[in-house]
């Protein structure tokens, strides 16, 4: 065997190798994405119902002391959340189309 092969042999075994940790990492986060979906569902019915508004004015007039954060009250933050899990789906989407057709 020349060096050449033994080069892209060692080249391959490295992304191989790299490819694995990838998607065991990935795997992770998907399932840990996938059973926080519950929760983060909780929080869109939440964020868009009158108790979220209600909560809203109580921080607006300061009824909530300093120590509680409550960041879940930003429309910004909440929103921008649900845009990027958004986002994220489509961008999967288009991975997985990739990836099933080679």
């Amino acid at each position: 065997m020349n060096k050449k092969q033994l080069d892209k042999i060692i080249e391959m075994e490295s992304i191989l190798n790299e490819m694995n940790g990838m998607l065991e990492d990935v795997n992770d986060a998907f399932e840990k994405w996938k059973s926080l979906r519950p929760k983060i569902k909780k929080l869109l019915k939440y964020y868009e119902s009158p108790a979220w508004f209600r909560d809203v004015e109580a921080s607006n007039s300061w009824e909530i002391p300093e120590n509680i954060s409550h960041w879940v009250l930003s429309e910004d933050a909440a929103w921008n959340a649900f845009v990027f899990e958004y986002w994220l789906a489509k961008e999967f989407q288009k991975l997985t189309k990739q990836v099933l057709k080679r």
